[in-house]
């Protein structure tokens, strides 16, 4: 986070929107439509509010001759007490994406043909956005405020991540060789950086640590977007390999 004068914009604050656009480019089934149009507002009524609370506190600070400190302090009280809301709403995100994905390939028909293999595909993708969410979320806060993360959200990434090696291990058993063959990028973490922060994730959950050593919010996104891109592109690889080998 960049903490400047009144006439600067944070670049938290312009990585949170460009967050949310990303996420209206998804399009959820009608029975997730009301749901996720609920998660949504929600979610623009805290960036209004963070957006708030820093312009105050800069027009404050440029006001007043205060110190970059005492910002700080103030900006850290204004994040912690955004934790909790936090926590549920990325819970409760991670679920409706869940059953976002679930439910079409539950009433998959022959024309749309779906199996193991392209539902675990799908989860997998899941589980890097469920990883992105939280380091994202957990970076933006101020380390003093990293302890108030409640532990069910920090036991629901432990969670995802186990998840996350179950599908990788499920899906390179499930898929033949060929299909094995275009999707065998999806299992390479790329560039280094990246391999690295997520090995460090699930060796320790220390993202104070991850923090100290420079990991910003904006460059976590960048990373790990580009990464869940790849998934992208893969998925729909898998997906006309398996149409093809369904009219075959």
């Amino acid at each position: 986070m960049v903490v400047g004068s009144a006439g600067r914009t944070p670049t938290f604050v312009d990585t949170l929107h460009k967050a949310r656009k990303r996420v209206d480019s998804c399009r959820p089934g009608p029975a997730q439509v009301d749901a996720v149009a609920g998660a949504r507002a929600t979610c623009d009524g805290m960036l209004e509010r963070v957006k708030a609370a820093l312009e105050r506190i800069f027009l404050d600070a440029d006001a007043s001759g205060a110190k970059a400190a005492d910002a700080n302090a103030r900006l850290q009280a204004v994040a912690s007490e955004s934790v909790a809301n936090f926590a549920a709403i990325f819970l409760e995100y991670n679920a409706l994406c869940e059953r976002s994905i679930l439910k079409p390939i539950e009433t998959a028909s022959a024309r749309a043909p779906s199996t193991e293999l392209s539902r675990d595909f799908a989860l997998l993708k899941n589980t890097y956005g469920v990883e992105r969410a939280f380091l994202c979320g957990a970076l933006a806060l101020p380390t003093e405020a990293l302890s108030a993360v409640p532990p069910h959200a920090s036991s629901a990434l432990v969670v995802n991540l186990q998840r996350q090696r179950a599908l990788i291990e499920r899906i390179q058993t499930l898929s033949p060789p060929r299909a094995l063959e275009l999707i065998g990028a999806a299992f390479e973490l790329t560039p280094p950086e990246l391999r690295d922060v997520h090995n460090e994730l699930q060796r320790s959950l220390d993202v104070a640590a991850l923090k100290s050593g420079g990991l910003r919010a904006a460059r976590w996104f960048e990373l790990m977007t580009a990464h869940i891109d790849k998934l992208e592109a893969l998925q729909e690889l898998l997906h006309n390999f398996e149409v093809a080998k369904a009219v075959a």
